[in-house]
């Protein structure tokens, strides 16, 4: 049944399907739990933890390991224009002043993590959704998850990837493009979407949308009530974790040997999402090795990657007071 709500169109099913059924069963208990845990946002504003911030992690912003072309005339000097996926740099990348809707190009980069890599991505919008499509179809990622406000959520340019497919019914597909450059340069490869189902928690600011994207299934999560340059519940995203790690042991989620772990996107896709990535390596570490990473380390290392990762001093508070404190998190 389509539905025609104030998101725009979604599809709801009555599908027998075990996948579908074990989502929707799963989420629900999700919401629940994030309703019922008490929610303790703290703010982490002191002068302590803002220069402890300021020395170990705004001092160290210019990538190293890789080097992103910022303008033209590096572009011009050192590489062609790029394709939407840079497998030689590891690295999905928008020059400075290159418009994100060309359809060469996605905002995205890898992030090691002790288990593989994250991704954390700009989000996409009606001008770029089928470039980020076309990224999550590439590196054949399982789960993605948006973290925007209710209001960033609502706006013109953020809608849902299903209110901006052409069809809810039928598969979707994205032709091969040539680059504009190098004809002989094959851009971006075809890729399918379809979506399966779609379920919405109002109360808890949570829902989920289902893909087949290259016939391979994708769960595409929304948490809508991140404020930008802000903090978030530590219950509520450490559950969210937790739950994407319990779904990725289903054998329809499980992931290629070269996929990410996640793929997270705020709408540059450095503060939220590189908190949510920072939370995701925390908890991971922990469950995986019984440790806990230094996290002016990791948020360092990470800047290697994509500048400003971790953008504000309470997205840094936050997550410094999750690893003082993860068991207590965990145990709930």
């Amino acid at each position: 049944m389509l539905i025609n709500s104030q998101y725009g169109y979604s599809i709801e099913t009555n599908s027998t399907s075990y996948i579908v059924k074990y989502l929707r069963q799963d989420f629900k208990n999700l919401c629940n739990m994030v309703l019922q845990s008490e929610d303790d946002i703290v703010n982490f504003t002191s002068d302590k933890i803002h220069n402890e911030f300021k020395q170990q992690i705004e001092n160290k912003t210019t990538p190293l390991k890789i080097r992103l072309c910022l303008t033209k005339a590096d572009i011009d000097l050192e590489c062609p224009y790029p394709p939407t996926y840079s497998k030689n740099f590891g690295l999905f990348y928008m020059p400075e002043g290159v418009s994100a809707s060309k359809k060469y190009i996605y905002n995205a980069s890898k992030i090691p993590i002790t288990t593989g890599y994250c991704v954390a991505a700009e989000g996409p919008n009606h001008e770029t959704f089928e470039n980020f499509i076309a990224l999550l179809g590439e590196i054949e990622a399982r789960i993605s998850i948006s973290l925007v406000s209710q209001h960033e959520f609502l706006a013109v340019r953020n809608k849902r990837i299903s209110n901006l497919l052409a069809t809810n019914t039928d598969e979707y597909f994205i032709n091969e493009v040539k680059s504009e450059v190098d004809p002989n340069v094959t851009i971006r490869d075809n890729h399918s979407i379809k979506l399966i189902d779609s379920y919405t928690y109002d109360e808890a600011f949570l829902e989920y949308e289902l893909f087949l994207i290259n016939n391979k299934y994708h769960l595409r999560i929304y948490h809508t009530n991140w404020l930008d340059d802000d903090y978030a519940s530590l219950n509520k995203l450490v559950q969210i974790v937790v739950f994407i790690k319990a779904i990725k042991q289903l054998d329809a989620f499980k992931d290629s040997k070269h996929s990410p772990a996640v793929v997270a996107n705020c709408n540059a896709g450095v503060g939220r999402a590189g908190a949510f990535i920072s939370i995701w390596s925390l908890i991971d570490n922990y469950l995986n090795n019984q440790q806990i990473p230094d996290v002016n380390e990791f948020i360092v290392n990470a800047r290697n990657y994509r500048s400003h990762f971790v953008y504000n001093s309470k997205q840094y508070g936050m997550i410094k007071y999750l690893s003082q404190n993860l068991s207590k998190y965990l145990d709930k």
